[in-house]
């Protein structure tokens, strides 16, 4: 169980972390 959580977590972060990486592209390009 604790496994699945670690795995959750870290796709979380990773989504998180893409998200912001393509919302800054998204700015500098305005």
């Amino acid at each position: 169980m604790y496994e699945v959580l670690n795995l959750l977590f870290l796709d979380g972060t990773f989504l998180i972390a893409l998200l912001a990486y393509i919302d800054s592209r998204v700015n500098k390009r305005k």
